[in-house]
């Protein structure tokens, strides 16, 4: 019989971080795109950065971040395959994301944007790996 998993204190608030953030790129990707750029006031730097095509930077750092979130679900010691599915519920969302986008006024689904998603999940699962000791250290 298999022994139950311990669960860790902080595993709920863990879980509630990358729901969070799954709600927040939602909101970020799924909001029709206004017909004229906002005043962004001291946030400008994001509107320039996406005007010039730093989308797919914006797009790398909101999926990266919820590839890490996700690692961190389970406790102790990540494995490969923990990681694995990881990475892949994470570019699934980027999917999702995209195809939502698709069907969306003022929005458009890009396939580069999707290749942001993936790129960004596998360096948040890299840089968990790396963290905790998974992959060998940078030299």
């Amino acid at each position: 019989m298999a022994r139950p998993r311990p669960k860790s204190p902080s595993a709920a608030r863990e879980r509630l971080a990358a729901a969070a953030w799954a709600m927040v790129i939602a909101v970020a990707l799924w909001t029709p795109a206004p017909e004229a750029p906002p005043e962004w006031g001291w946030w400008s730097w994001l509107g320039e950065l996406a005007a010039a095509g730093g989308d797919k930077v914006v797009h790398a750092l909101l999926f990266g971040v919820q590839a890490w979130l996700l690692c961190r679900w389970r406790p102790g010691a990540p494995t490969g395959a923990w990681l694995g599915w990881c990475l892949a519920l994470t570019i699934a969302y980027g999917g999702m994301t995209e195809a939502v986008q698709a069907a969306l006024g003022g929005r458009t689904a890009e396939l580069g944007d999707l290749v942001a998603d993936a790129v960004g999940a596998g360096i948040g699962v890299a840089a968990f790996a790396w963290r905790r000791g998974r992959l060998p250290p940078l030299r």
